[in-house]
């Protein structure tokens, strides 16, 4: 019985460290922007997580373009009229 509660203490302690390691190792970098523009763009975003190593790249980017081409990278918005 005490070696399945210290077992499972030790589980509990483990997950814990690894928590506080996690919250621990984020980054924060600011985004760069173009001076005549308001707001960030996806891109600048993706690029100051990558350098701060938050996110690892696993898009490919040589077949991206800057517009959606595909169905499922679209958001449609339907408005009803009646």
């Amino acid at each position: 019985e005490r070696d399945v509660e210290r077992a499972f203490s030790q589980r509990t302690i483990e997950a814990l460290k690894a928590q506080v390691e996690n919250k621990r190792s984020r980054k924060r970098t600011k985004v760069k922007t173009s001076p005549n523009s308001k707001f960030a763009n996806i891109r600048a975003i993706q690029k100051a997580q990558e350098e701060a190593g938050n996110v690892e790249t696993t898009i490919d980017e040589s077949n991206r373009s800057e517009s959606p081409s595909d169905e499922e990278d679209c958001i449609v918005v339907a408005v009803g009229g009646g």
